[in-house]
């Protein structure tokens, strides 16, 4: 079953007409979530925030994105925020500048829910510390009463997947979800992940140039490069066997980090 069918989307500038995102087409099955990796200024979160219909002035995208039948791109301005605000949610690359400074994280989440779900604050504040809780998230009341600097990037990005979450979408969108974050609290996040896909069925589109991070979390997986798709397919298949000069490269350099890192680990353990 589709849940989100793309069909050669392209981006563009509409005044220089230089093209960013060239001709993509991909399929979000239930239940399988979807890795998209390549580079930095490969395009990936440009794609996203076209389908979603987030792209900044002087932006137009072409081609169809069709949720639940209908194409996104065509929908009224009120039609696509319903689907962005209890169907299809996005967490931001950056949970630090996502949150505003002046404010309680609490107020924050709060507002949000109210907005999206049309509740009350009392609803919101119960929903709130459910999903706080949820992915794993102790003390959740003395959360919601700091300000986003009194908190970690890995208890910021916690508090974007809970309100993610809230609405329970069809489909949750990560943006680079593990970059800024230290190893140990990655694997904390990547797990979190992993048991919401589990536990509610939701379905992911990853984002992120971390080939680890998308072989722990995606089945399928789409390869960018210089806004244009090179390979597409099973991450397994697309990862181990793969057809693209580029998609080698990207996996052969992640093997010699990976080694690179596991020898100097080794050196320290000896040297200790």
């Amino acid at each position: 079953m589709k849940l989100l069918e793309v069909k050669n989307i392209s981006i563009y500038d509409t005044q220089t007409k230089n093209g960013i995102i060239k001709d993509i087409s991909f399929a979000l099955e239930h239940h399988r979530n979807l890795g998209i990796v390549g580079e930095s200024g490969s395009g990936k979160s440009m794609m996203i925030k076209g389908i979603l219909r987030l792209m900044a002035p002087g932006m137009n995208a072409s081609g169809a994105a069709y949720f639940e039948g209908e194409d996104m791109l065509k929908m009224s301005a009120k039609a696509i925020q319903n689907i962005r605000a209890r169907h299809i949610s996005m967490i931001p690359q950056d949970p630090m500048s996502a949150f505003d400074p002046l404010d309680t994280v609490g107020k924050q989440m709060m507002e949000t829910l109210c907005e999206n779900l049309k509740i009350s604050k009392k609803e919101a504040k119960q929903i709130s510390l459910h999903e706080l809780e949820r992915v794993g998230i102790k003390e959740a009341s003395q959360v919601l009463r700091k300000y986003p600097h009194q908190l970690s990037g890995g208890m910021l990005q916690r508090c974007m997947i809970a309100i993610a979450a809230a609405s329970k979408p069809d489909i949750i969108i990560a943006d680079e979800p593990t970059t800024a974050l230290d190893a140990i609290t990655q694997s904390d996040v990547i797990a979190t992940f992993q048991r919401l896909h589990t536990q509610l069925g939701t379905t992911f589109i990853f984002i992120s140039h971390d080939l680890g991070v998308i072989q722990q979390l995606a089945q399928d997986v789409l390869v960018m490069k210089d806004g244009k798709l090179v390979e597409y397919g099973g991450t397994g298949d697309v990862f181990h066997h793969s057809k693209n000069e580029y998609t080698k490269y990207l996996v052969d350099t992640r093997i010699k980090l990976t080694r690179s890192f596991e020898k100097l680990m080794r050196e320290e353990s000896c040297d200790a």
